[in-house]
């Protein structure tokens, strides 16, 4: 049970709606599609669902309870608070009290916090006992969500701390109050709610104020001051990081320390994460053996830089999210790997950037080489309204091909551009959904094998 009955009324300030449960909730969640036997369901006003539409699907994934902004008919008791998101915050933080013996990790920056996220749980996961949060959940609700699938007796939690306007990471901070907090890159995301590049600084350094003092922070090394009452680490590749990278090659990263870590990855940007993973697992007390062997069995995360192959091809599926800094990276990294055929990149729109998308957009076209040469790109695709800044910069190169919104008819133009060997680097914000690509030459080549 991780609350009684009257702690959840103590906690949220709600009040029961007719006859109260016997008994507190064994787990707390918000998705009926999920199984929550002797759980309570969250009820959560959305701007596509109602989740008070949903408490007999709740009911029937085996939920005890519920809580509610407004009664609604229906088998399960109900706890009326007047703001489901607010109390379910005030139920992660009073979990949060609970965990004396779980050190709690929160993770945030512009790019790299979900993988990053996965790595650190990779390498802990092989030694101690503990979670992460699922996905990218990294909200208002995701984040109190993640808090609460913590048990008592973890060594860890990982908690992922995501924003998109001024406050929000204060708000989760305040909730999570971690022992360690690690700061990816911070670099042009999120422009449109956050205004600039400072202000999207401030916003992800405001979770270093909620650190608690005896505990560790480590921040991507940009040559920013960070200020807090923790211990302070930098890591990065410049000199004055610590932990600092000094080579990266043949699939291993080698620290200032001299020591070495099989990390197969491709990418600068990868390997830096990875060195605030390593800081974590020694700080945690694990061995740089154990830290090693991990590593070395390591993949990128879904959407985030992973190897997909259909039909011939081989997609590099990183288009979960995309922001100035990241698309860089990726294209900086695409080099490193082998290409049997030609090398594509398939880049969407980067959004959220606020006045300034055009000019981002625009800029990209110094980290694109179309020279010729065998690391180059053979063929640029590009995807969305803010990519015709891009487009621009190119349109006289016959390598280059645009359409200003992606449909069924468009990814089978792209199709037929593309080749078998071909190796494919598939960039986009989230709400381009470039993964369709990917998914219709996986639907034809089960087709194929079915036919």
């Amino acid at each position: 049970m991780m609350f009684t009955v009257e702690e959840l009324v103590r906690v949220t300030g709600g009040e029961w709606a007719g006859a109260k449960p016997s008994d507190g909730p064994t787990s707390i969640g918000h998705d009926t599609r999920c199984s929550m036997p002797g759980g309570m369901y969250v009820a959560i006003v959305g701007d596509q669902h109602d989740g008070h539409d949903f408490l007999d699907q709740a009911a029937a994934s085996g939920a005890s309870m519920a809580m509610v902004q407004r009664p609604v008919s229906g088998s399960l008791p109900q706890l009326v608070v007047s703001d489901s998101i607010i109390a379910l915050g005030q139920l992660a933080s009073a979990w949060r009290d609970g965990l004396n013996k779980t050190t709690v990790i929160s993770i945030t920056g512009t790019a790299g916090k979900t993988s990053t996220k996965d790595l650190m749980q990779h390498v802990l996961q092989g030694s101690l006992r503990g979670q992460a949060s699922p996905a990218s959940w990294n909200n208002a609700i995701g984040g109190p969500m993640s808090l609460l699938q913590a048990r008592r007796d973890d060594d860890y939690v990982i908690l992922e701390v995501g924003t998109s306007s001024p406050g929000e990471i204060a708000s989760l901070g305040s909730i999570m109050r971690p022992d360690l907090a690690v700061i990816t890159l911070v670099g042009h995301g999120h422009l449109e709610g956050l205004g600039s590049l400072d202000g999207v600084r401030h916003e992800k350094y405001s979770l270093l104020d909620h650190v608690r003092p005896d505990g560790l922070v480590i921040v991507h090394d940009d040559g920013h001051e960070a200020a807090c009452a923790a211990r302070i680490l930098r890591h990065g590749d410049r000199e004055s990081s610590n932990p600092r990278l000094i080579a990266r090659e043949a699939g291993c990263i080698t620290l200032q320390d001299e020591s070495t870590f099989e990390f197969p990855w491709a990418g600068q940007h990868h390997a830096v994460n990875a060195l605030a993973v390593i800081a974590v697992a020694r700080h945690l007390g694990l061995h740089d053996r154990a830290i090693n062997e991990a590593l070395a069995t390591s993949t990128p995360s879904h959407s985030r830089g992973c190897e997909k192959i259909a039909c011939g091809i081989r997609f590099i599926d990183d288009a979960y999210n995309a922001n100035p800094d990241s698309v860089a990276a990726s294209l900086a990294s695409f080099p490193e790997l082998s290409a049997a055929g030609r090398r594509v990149v398939m880049l969407g729109d980067m959004l959220e950037l606020g006045l300034d998308s055009d000019r981002h957009h625009a800029e990209l076209a110094s980290s694109i080489d179309l020279a010729g040469n065998p690391e180059s790109i053979d063929v640029l695709l590009l995807f969305g309204e803010a990519m015709s800044s891009l487009h621009l910069q190119f349109k006289d190169a016959d390598s280059v091909h645009y359409w200003p919104e992606i449909d069924d008819e468009v990814i089978t133009e792209v199709a037929d551009l593309l080749h078998v060997d071909d190796l494919v680097l598939v960039k986009g914000s989230r709400g381009m959904r470039l993964e369709r690509i990917i998914e219709y030459f996986q639907r034809r080549e089960s087709e194929a094998s079915t036919a």
